[in-house]
């Protein structure tokens, strides 16, 4: 089985390593950089948001920079508080089992776990050292990532790219059990030893014959979704609603809203729709990782964006916004790097695994 997957994962660039992935990328950034003489130059691409949305963005405070109609309830938690409080403020907020807990500060799906039961959360609680939130769960099972760009100087956006999610999903023959499943197939294969570690017994279950079953209830790359470039769907309508939703949140310019929703005709609308997370400067145009897509195409669309990237926060600079010195820039990486040690010490003692 490993060289099977070995082979795919050489034919299917998007499973290649990430830093060669992004090289051109970097040579683009070094280019900005030297520009702007500023390694942080992207800052002022999200005026609203910490560092721009590149790291270190609390997710519970971008939730408030939302309407509330369009974001499901959210709590922050503190770790190492009592697990009765947990427990207290979850019920007056209205929400019960099962609910996601993901870290406030987080990082490609890292700590995103759905929550069934008391025995699940007070393991999780116990294992991570970090604030985290507590977000009741979607009642929608469709996931799209819209990226939304807008230069400072206009007054209405793009809508830039729209991928669709194929959630890590098995259909039974009534025969074998999903681990069986999960090895015949070579795509989901590659994330074995993953979904094996978080999910165990559960995987000795047979299912019945045509029964759909979604194993990973994350919508990650790197946690076995599948992306779908659906670029070629976006209507007037959906990018009339998209401009709306952006235009009430201030100084905001460039990201990817990661949605929700129960069709794509009600998307379009605005409704039946609920909104994950907004990812800032960090974001990636996730359309690229289409399967059907090489890896020239993904290499233009991510230079394509960086670029539009630069462009935003150079004028929102020009109208005044700061950038970092070199010294508060190295400050705040080295605060990103201190964080993530914790959080990935977090998830090494079980805080995305069950027993």
């Amino acid at each position: 089985m490993r060289i099977r997957r070995f082979f795919f994962k050489l034919w299917h660039w998007e499973f290649w390593n990430m830093h060669f992935l992004y090289l051109p990328v970097y040579f683009q950034w070094l280019y900005f950089v030297a520009r702007t003489r500023c390694f942080f130059f992207f800052e002022a691409a999200n005026p609203c948001m910490r560092n721009g949305g590149m790291f270190m963005v609390s997710k519970y405070d971008i939730c408030k920079l939302l309407p509330t109609e369009v974001c499901p309830t959210t709590l922050l938690i503190q770790p190492k508080i009592a697990i009765e409080s947990i427990l207290e403020q979850a019920e007056t907020a209205g929400i019960s089992f099962p609910f996601f807990v993901k870290p406030d500060i987080g990082m490609r799906g890292i700590g995103v776990k759905k929550m069934r039961n008391l025995q699940e959360l007070q393991k999780y609680h116990g294992a991570i050292s970090v604030p985290y939130l507590l977000q009741a769960a979607i009642p929608y099972d469709k996931e799209v990532g819209i990226f939304y760009v807008r230069m400072p100087d206009q007054e209405k956006g793009q809508v830039t790219g729209m991928v669709y999610k194929e959630f890590l999903t098995v259909i039974g023959d009534g025969k074998h059990s999903i681990k069986e499943l999960l090895q015949a197939n070579t795509r989901q294969a590659i994330y074995f030893e993953m979904v094996e570690k978080e999910y165990g017994k559960d995987l000795n279950e047979v299912l019945a014959k045509d029964e759909a079953r979604q194993v990973v209830p994350v919508g990650n790359h790197a946690r076995g979704t599948t992306f779908r470039d659906y670029t070629a769907k976006i209507t007037d309508e959906l990018r009339e609603f998209m401009q709306q939703l952006c235009d009430q949140i201030p100084d905001f310019y460039y990201g990817r809203f990661d949605i929700m929703f129960d069709n794509f005709e009600d998307l379009a609308k605005g409704k039946k729709l609920q909104i994950v997370e907004v990812n800032g400067a960090m974001s990636e145009p996730t359309h690229v990782y289409d399967p059907s897509h090489s890896l020239f195409f993904a290499w233009g669309e991510m230079l394509r964006h960086h670029n539009m990237m630069f462009k935003i926060s150079h004028q929102n600079f020009k109208k005044g916004f700061p950038r970092l010195s070199f010294a508060g820039a190295r400050q705040r990486y080295r605060e990103h790097k201190d964080y993530m040690k914790v959080l990935l010490a977090d998830a090494a003692k079980g805080l995305a695994a069950d027993e």
